[in-house]
């Protein structure tokens, strides 16, 4: 189960379908309110046509024409797209803000993101104008949160940095980040053992897990004996029902597979869209990515309907 992401999930589509109803008549409607119903037009999803990737809004109305080899999710105003071998960014009107020079990036967080030059095996640190702010000198490195990242430092070692670059924490002999800070909180590994830690390294909820992620809405996702459960930073079980597999709570709802199908769950653990997808992705700006077990994929709203697909990417 991976728990150190939110995977990007990217599918081809081509019109606008309805989703079948719900096979199960007891499955409880999510309520009706406009927050339940509304999708979030600040974001824009990437979808695949023809082998090009353009964006979508929540509507599932084409707003950037396909026109990359690849396109991420757009945070913090910017997604980043690659033009032939190189990485660069857009901003919401298809604009090229930063140009593609990179042989990797990752996406914003906190107004800076990861990028690694060209013939560079290093990564270091850009800002909105691409200028680098921490010169590339890192193995590797994924995003800022709550103003610190984890690290591999070529000398050697686990690291935390802050947002000048500097060291801020190192973790004691043994333990492992095994996800960076969210709610105060971040996941680290000891023997193949996963808990929790604050920022000073203490150790809050010991290592104990098969698998953690990071806590979102006040509770974290933890693989016990090859299931996934709930737990609130107690370390108590707050959904215990097992999951064959799932992720964090985005936007008040968390996926979860059962029985080979994915669907989503509420705080409380009720299922409010009932497991029907082959896969699916975070809910962000009021959608999520879903592929139906024909392989067909798109983007869902909170009612488990489509509003972009499912279509093949063929």
């Amino acid at each position: 189960m991976s728990f150190y992401r939110a995977f990007l999930l990217i599918l081809a589509c081509l019109g606008l379908l309805s989703c079948r109803p719900r096979e199960d008549k007891n499955l409880q409607e999510p309520e009706t309110s406009k927050e339940t119903r509304a999708c979030n037009n600040d974001y824009l999803f990437s979808v695949q046509i023809k082998g090009k990737y353009g964006y979508i809004n929540c509507a599932g109305n084409i707003v950037i024409a396909p026109q990359f080899e690849i396109g991420g999710q757009f945070r913090e105003g910017l997604a980043s797209v690659r033009v032939g071998d190189e990485w660069g960014f857009i901003d919401k009107t298809g604009k090229m803000v930063i140009a593609p020079r990179f042989r990797n990036v990752w996406e914003f967080s906190e107004g800076l993101a990861f990028a690694a030059e060209k013939g560079s095996p290093n990564w270091g640190v850009i800002d909105k104008t691409g200028k680098f702010v921490i010169e590339p000198k890192f193995e590797n490195g994924i995003e800022f949160s709550e103003g610190l990242a984890y690290v591999d430092i070529n000398l050697g070692g686990r690291h935390y940095i802050n947002r000048k670059g500097e060291t801020a924490l190192v973790l004691s002999e043994g333990y492992y980040p095994g996800d960076n800070f969210h709610e105060g909180l971040a996941v680290v590994n000891k023997n193949n053992k996963f808990g929790f830690i604050n920022k000073t390294g203490e150790v809050i909820i010991p290592p104990q897990y098969d698998g953690a992620g990071g806590f979102s809405d006040g509770l974290s996702v933890v693989d016990i004996n090859g299931k996934a459960i709930y737990i609130d930073k107690t370390g108590k079980q707050v959904i215990s029902q097992g999951y064959d597999n799932t992720f964090g709570f985005s936007e008040g709802l968390a996926a979860v597979e059962i029985n080979g199908k994915w669907g989503f769950i509420d705080k409380t653990g009720r299922i409010v869209i009932h497991p029907q997808f082959k896969s699916v992705s975070l809910f962000r700006g009021g959608l999520a990515g879903a592929t139906n077990l024909d392989g067909k994929g798109g983007y869902i709203n909170k009612l488990g309907r489509y509003v972009w697909g499912p279509m093949s990417r063929d």
